[in-house]
């Protein structure tokens, strides 16, 4: 196994920069020759490597982010899955404890790309985290999998401001219907921008109860609120129908064209009435 030495002399085997600072780094299989040492070292290995970061992100360790980030594509490889595993294990195993946030957040930001079930629970634990949320969010939900959504359930209730908006819109990506009756209560929200995003994720979602709620809520919406509540309800009703539910959808696209009557409506109830065409 490379030692610590061993380890930093071949992170300083990637291309310097070259005289206008640009990198020009070096081919796979010479990344190929940095890499495979390294992982071939397990995750002790792994822990030298990160141990090699610097708190501050001001250009002096950028050979070993270029490093860290060439091994978080090469594990993705046909054939790399146990060193994928491996990696996304120790990785995850530098999250949560003593290591400067922005390490960490480096760190969860490049599990994005080679993360899997091994490294979720760590993850799932951070989008609580007031600092680290949104790159734990990002990351989770790029790694997906099946109880990835049971992680922002259960971060949700005590989520407040921003990261209860980034709670929100990542149950509407993973279209979580399980969370449907949580959502449709932050349809009453103070917040302006949690209630915009509430009503999205109840569009991606697909939600046939959340019709009445989500058009009640933009008849009380004004300016660009009521824009975006709007353009959730257009969105809810096109999955409906997409998702066989045409009653459902039919509702949405009469009340849009009941309701909003203005002229500077004018392209709404276009939509709605071609909407509701498509239904029948």
């Amino acid at each position: 196994m490379p030692d610590a030495k061993q380890i930093a002399d071949l992170v300083e085997r990637v291309p310097d920069l070259d005289k206008f600072a640009k990198i020009h780094g070096p081919t796979w299989d010479q990344m190929a020759a940095i890499l495979d040492p390294i992982l071939a070292g397990g995750r002790d290995s792994l822990v030298a490597l990160i141990d090699l970061l610097k708190p501050v992100d001001n250009g002096d360790d950028w050979k070993v982010r270029y490093v860290i980030h060439a091994m978080a594509v090469y594990v993705t490889r046909p054939g790399k899955e146990g060193q994928r595993k491996m990696a996304s294990d120790a990785v995850a195993a530098q999250l949560g404890g003593d290591r400067p946030h922005p390490i960490q957040k480096f760190l969860i930001l490049e599990l994005k790309w080679f993360g899997g079930p091994e490294s979720t629970a760590t993850l799932g634990k951070l989008v609580a985290d007031e600092d680290m949320y949104a790159e734990a969010t990002h990351a989770l939900v790029s790694v997906g999998g099946d109880d990835v959504a049971a992680h922002f359930r259960a971060a949700l209730p005590d989520a407040k401001d921003r990261r209860r908006t980034a709670t929100i819109q990542a149950l509407g990506t993973l279209r979580d219907a399980k969370s449907a009756d949580a959502l449709r209560e932050a349809l009453g929200d103070t917040s302006s921008d949690t209630r915009q995003i509430a009503a999205w994720a109840l569009a991606r979602i697909a939600d046939p109860a959340a019709v009445s709620p989500v058009t009640a809520a933009a008849d009380k919406a004004e300016g660009f609120e009521r824009v975006k509540t709007d353009s959730a309800a257009l969105l809810l009703a096109e999955n409906l129908a997409a998702a066989g539910k045409k009653d459902d959808a039919r509702k949405v696209y009469q009340h849009l064209i009941a309701k909003r009557t203005g002229v500077e409506e004018a392209y709404l109830r276009d939509a709605a009435e071609r909407g509701l065409k498509s239904v029948g």
